[in-house]
């Protein structure tokens, strides 16, 4: 087996509908399993599906002390019973299993190993998709250490790109993993669980964010959660994957990537003056675009005018794969009401802009 060394620069690349699966009765060991074999697997090669791990690395990383192969079978067991569902358009789900198969065994060296594959079923939202994903350094799986900090990294991470994100507290509970039964009161919630993951994210992740209430009526029942999320510049990276992962391990189809907004930043065409000017003319005249950016600017003091933080959001929904605003609805970025009810910033203009400016480039009739 040809060894890599282990990059900080490796990331989990994850689709986003599987990154809005309901995380009940997932430990904080499991989705780190789960999140490393994703960062091990090749999204471009479904022939990675199959993937190995040392018996030390797989130890470390399910907190087991030194074990026998046969007292890893609840382990195991567990792992291969984990499901995901997946809403059907008309209602209802169609529910699958991740994985299907996990072998306890040795090498040709003598060595031990956990080797586990994928589910068939699951195959199509792991590999050779082209959008409605993100991605992630692979260092964060093993620095939060709960699995409310985890979830509340992945499902602020992926909107990342757009600044904000809204979510009803049901759905957000449910993402989370939180049981019905876990902070009711609107206290204990905001104490423990936004709070906490606040200051998680902010001393240990790559990302920041405040947040505010969704009311239903002044000073009625929280409904939902506006999220504001930020870059955060100030976080100190002090693991070291040997912690939690066998130097020997294999990473040798692994994807080394920059984050998404480095790499919008080489690659959107500028914008002339008068392009400017109406994409501004255009934020101003949307509810949805400028009250988004007087709740960006009130939390984060964000210093770009509307029109730079529409236009930010919508070259960054295109970079991430978004062509149309269709493309949004079908992907649960945005909601069809939103659409219907503040459709004046023409997203689907302005991507078709992009692409003409992208062209004439190409074809040597700009510089």
């Amino acid at each position: 087996m040809n060894l890599m060394p282990l990059d900080k620069n490796y990331v989990v690349e994850k689709r986003n509908i599987v990154n809005e699966m309901k995380a009940n009765g997932w430990t904080l060991q499991e989705l780190r399993f789960f999140n490393l074999y994703v960062a091990k697997i090749n999204a471009r090669k479904p022939e990675t599906r199959l993937v190995r791990f040392t018996l030390e690395t797989f130890e470390k990383l399910m907190g087991l002390k030194r074990t026998q192969a046969k007292d890893l079978e609840p382990t195991v067991a567990r792992l291969l019973g984990k499901t995901i569902f997946i809403p059907e358009e008309r209602g209802g789900f169609t529910g699958f299993q991740l994985f299907k198969e996990c072998k306890v065994s040795k090498d040709d060296s003598n060595e031990w190993y956990v080797e586990i594959d994928a589910h068939d079923k699951f195959l199509p939202l792991l590999f050779e998709f082209q959008k409605y994903y993100f991605n992630y350094p692979l260092w964060v799986i093993l620095r939060l250490a709960s699995t409310n900090h985890f979830r509340m990294y992945e499902i602020l991470k992926q909107y990342e790109y757009a600044g904000t994100r809204s979510i009803s507290l049901v759905d957000l509970r449910d993402m989370l993993g939180i049981e019905p039964e876990q902070y009711k009161e609107w206290y204990d919630f905001k104490k423990r669980v936004l709070d906490s993951c606040q200051a998680a994210l902010l001393e240990k992740t790559d990302i920041k964010y405040t947040y505010e209430p969704i009311r239903n009526g002044r000073g009625g029942k929280v409904t939902g959660i506006n999220f504001f999320i930020e870059k955060n510049s100030d976080y100190v990276d002090q693991l070291c994957f040997d912690e939690f992962l066998d130097p020997k391990d294999n990473f040798p189809d692994a994807v080394i990537a920059a984050p998404m907004g480095e790499e919008v930043k080489e690659t959107l065409p500028k914008k002339s003056a008068t392009e400017k000017k109406k994409a501004l003319d255009e934020a101003k005249k949307s509810d949805f675009w400028y009250y988004a950016y007087e709740k960006a600017k009130k939390a984060t003091h964000i210093k770009v005018t509307p029109e730079q933080y529409a236009r930010g959001i919508v070259e960054n929904w295109n970079a991430a794969g978004y062509e149309t605003i269709t493309d949004l609805v079908e992907s649960g970025e945005i909601s069809r009401r939103d659409v219907d009810k503040k459709p004046s910033f023409d997203l689907d203009e302005l991507v078709a802009q992009q692409q003409r400016h992208t062209q004439r480039k190409r074809a040597g009739g700009e510089k």
